[in-house]
């Protein structure tokens, strides 16, 4: 008997379209697989959890109000056998209905999604779901408590520096002298949760970094600041956790003319080709500060594989399933990479990324539906172990206290 997916996407996030991309790509390769029946979930920008056989309609979308009448809401029931319960309408408007989930594929990138809160609904109501639990989501969505693991699996990272909301309103002078202390040269700026390159920017002239300050503060109440690497090749590696261990993908190179990639070249470029080609697409960023790289700077491609050297290729690797491991990560996560020469720097990990790199995996052997039959499998694995643990003892202590009061009163 085919399991039911519940594919999670939207959500109330910056990166909401970005979602609904790789949610759809998903799905598309879902349906296709006998072994699974797909349950489309779209949480709204305002967080109701809705379903519905328009949301498998891509173009359906562009018009999300005229989406959203067309669906049926969902709420939850925690820990009940069919913990997904469906308000099924009627002639007058009442009745609900039990929706049977056998697991979860949570596709919601950024904030509400893939920083542990969803993963702790999941874990509430007893829901098994794909990729990394708790921990890992929220470790790797704070850049600062991110790069504190690495610090601690000695790691080899650029310097940095956290900068807090109320620091910064406070003295801004002190916080910028701060930033000095980091060394010549350019820096980026960025919320410390958060992703797709919204409020990112990278500074190359001292008078735009206040400004690239407060454009990541406005998007997060923390941002942090890091030492660009001058004329570093970004490399990109996709690490999987199955029942047989890790494995990690092969390596991408991403080139671009304007030090990093904006929002609008992650995913519009692929607005013009197929979508199996890499990344999903997605909407316009926010504006950059005056001075600073914006999408006007171009992006020459991705090369998949990269074109470096057998050694430096395996060593990246290693590193990736070091970095991969010390945030406890789970399913399918992908390491990014700075690399000038011999030197390699772990940028950061994306513990959900845009349609899951399934493009790496594909490189590397691993089609896109075995790719999600192993997460997917994966999770129900855990999911199991997770069940055979003790939460509850059969004991009930108020009980104990009672009984001893009422043997201490006895005559």
């Amino acid at each position: 008997m085919a399991k039911v997916v519940a594919v999670l996407f939207g959500g109330r996030t910056c990166e909401h379209e970005v979602s609904i991309l790789t949610a759809h790509e998903a799905m598309a390769v879902l349906a296709e697989m006998p072994a699974y029946e797909v349950l489309p979930v779209y949480i709204t920008k305002s967080g109701r959890w809705l379903t519905g056989e328009v949301l498998s309609d891509l173009d359906k979308f562009a018009h999300p109000d005229d989406l959203e009448r067309e669906c049926k809401p969902i709420t939850l029931r925690p820990m009940e056998p069919e913990p997904l319960e469906l308000e099924s309408g009627g002639l007058f408007g009442g009745g609900r209905k039990a929706l049977h989930v056998d697991v979860a594929l949570p596709l919601i990138h950024g904030p509400n999604g893939e920083d542990g809160t969803l993963q702790g609904v999941f874990e509430m109501i007893g829901l098994p779901y794909a990729g990394s639990g708790v921990l890992a989501s929220a470790l790797c969505m704070d850049k600062i408590a991110m790069k504190r693991a690495f610090t601690a699996a000695d790691l080899p990272q650029v310097p940095y520096l956290g900068i807090s909301r109320a620091s910064w309103s406070a003295d801004r002078a002190g916080q910028l002298r701060r930033v000095d202390a980091l060394g010549d040269g350019p820096v980026f700026v960025k919320p410390v949760r958060g992703g797709s390159s919204i409020g990112v920017t990278h500074v190359t002239a001292r008078e735009a970094l206040a400004d690239a300050i407060d454009l990541a503060l406005h998007f997060d109440a923390d941002a942090v600041v890091e030492h660009a690497v001058v004329d570093a090749l970004e490399i990109n590696c996709s690490v999987l956790r199955d029942s047989e261990g890790l494995h990690a993908s092969v390596l991408e190179a991403v080139r671009s003319e304007g030090g990093f990639l904006t929002y609008d070249q992650k995913y519009l470029q692929w607005s013009k080709g197929s979508p199996t080609k890499g990344p999903a697409g997605g909407a316009a960023a926010a504006k950059a500060p005056a001075g600073a790289k914006s999408a006007a700077s171009g992006m020459s491609g991705h090369e998949v594989p990269a074109s470096l050297p057998d050694d430096l290729t395996a060593r990246i690797q290693s590193l990736a399933k070091a970095a991969f491991d010390a945030c406890e990560c789970d399913g399918v996560a992908r390491i990014d990479f700075l690399v000038k020469g011999d030197e390699v720097f772990v940028n950061e990990i994306n513990t959900l990324p845009g349609s899951l790199a399934f493009y790496l995996w594909e490189a590397s052997g691993v089609p896109f539906d075995q790719l999600l039959d192993r997460m997917l499998v994966s999770a129900i694995e855990r999911d199991a172990v997770r069940q055979s643990l003790t939460y509850c003892l059969d004991r009930n202590l108020l009980a104990d206290i009672e009984a001893r009061k009422g043997a201490k009163s006895a005559p």
